[in-house]
């Protein structure tokens, strides 16, 4: 109960004080999801939005092919579509009785994009040719995979050559989620469930794995995009983006290196993040991330 009251305390003083916000319930598509500028007031919005400015920071042009990888009813596609993009394809597989809970507001968009039905576990993206997307978006989807690493492979194959990922996960390396490992054991963001149709988050995505596993299939980290802190159902400093110790989510941009030998990727220091890439004496790539 007094903690309760703390926490009620703490959040309205923070929200006057224009520090907290509170994180309102999930709507999808909102006004906010589509205004430029716009952070959004529940967590998809929010994430639509750091997404869409993401995109547009790296000057995806409007006439891209982009593929949203996991699409389920074409949320994303709606706030793409809003802001110029219109070579959209998506591809999910959405049982039949899948959709939001009751009274929540929903709208199926897959009919502005090119949707794929595909079991992203099994088939992975075999639906689609080599070289066929400028863009891959990847958006709170690898964690729930048997086999992320596998799943990049198809990234490389789909992508032409040059062509960007752009992939959130949730962030298992902020300080909030270690102290939860440290008191109970376990993340409170990879929470496996046992139902068969629905494998929550199973797979644990570190900056260090990523790394690893994009050595091994042609990709490399080009860049790490700060996102927004999440404290006990607030935002915190809603307008403000962190890096990976403080990050709700992680959000990074994949570049295709094919043809491109792990020799000639540049030493670099990815800013905020705290990883650092290097050559060693043996000429293999390895990594570190600053606690």
């Amino acid at each position: 109960m007094r903690k309760s009251v703390f926490r009620s305390l703490v959040g309205r003083i923070g929200a006057a004080l224009g520090v907290l916000r509170p994180i309102g319930e999930e709507v999808f598509i909102s006004d906010e999801t589509l205004a430029d500028g716009s952070w959004g007031r529940d967590l998809t919005t929010r994430r639509h939005a750091e997404l869409i400015g993401f995109l547009r920071e790296e000057k995806v042009p409007a006439d891209a092919r982009i593929l949203d990888v996991g699409s389920s009813w074409g949320f994303l596609a709606k706030a793409l579509h809003h802001h110029g993009y219109r070579n959209l394809w998506g591809c999910d597989r959405i049982p039949g009785d899948a959709g939001p809970r009751p009274g929540k507001p929903f709208q199926d968009y897959r009919g502005l994009m090119r949707y794929t039905g595909v079991d992203l576990n099994r088939d992975k993206l075999a639906p689609f040719e080599p070289d066929s997307f400028d863009v891959i978006i990847c958006s709170e989807v690898l964690e729930h995979l048997e086999a992320p690493g596998a799943m990049l492979k198809e990234f490389q194959r789909t992508l032409k050559p040059g062509g960007l990922v752009f992939m959130e996960v949730p962030n298992p390396q902020n300080i909030f989620e270690r102290l939860r490992f440290m008191h109970r054991g376990q993340f409170k963001r990879f929470r496996p469930k046992l139902r068969p149709d629905h494998t929550g988050h199973i797979s644990i995505i570190t900056s260090d794995i990523l790394m690893a596993l994009c050595a091994r299939c042609d990709l490399k980290i080009e860049r790490i995009h700060r996102s927004f802190v999440v404290w006990d159902g607030y935002f915190v400093l809603p307008h403000r983006g962190w890096g990976l110790r403080l990050s709700y989510g992680a959000n990074y941009l994949l570049r295709s290196t094919r043809n491109v030998a792990w020799a000639d990727y540049p030493h670099k220091d990815f800013h905020g993040s705290g990883i650092v890439v290097w050559q060693n004496a043996e000429g293999a790539m390895a990594s570190a991330v600053g606690d």
